[in-house]
């Protein structure tokens, strides 16, 4: 908690294809999912990172893919941060309960 009595509310999701991940951790170059599911080596995804509701967006590559029961996954950074402070460009956010 902050000196000013405020705690952020942070909520971290993984989008690939139609799957909307829960993520417990996120670190450089690995993450850990709330749940599994899975997608073969190189798919293409983001990791939305909300605090506060302003929202961040990190585009990635899962190196390995996912198998089913992984709960850390590794995964390659593609393009730099893109910080979205009005309302997201991901519709899906929208309708996702964080």
């Amino acid at each position: 908690m902050s000196p000013r009595g405020h705690s952020s509310k942070v909520h971290i999701r993984l989008y690939v294809d139609e799957h909307i991940v829960r993520v417990a951790q996120v670190g450089p170059k690995r993450m850990i999912l709330r749940e599994s599911f899975e997608c073969p080596p190189e798919t293409v995804g983001q990791i939305v990172v909300v605090v506060d509701g302003h929202y961040s967006r990190y585009p990635i590559i899962l190196d390995h893919g996912i198998s089913p029961g992984d709960v850390e996954v590794t995964f390659s950074d593609i393009a730099p941060v893109e910080r979205i402070k009005e309302r997201p460009l991901l519709t899906e956010l929208e309708d996702c309960p964080f």
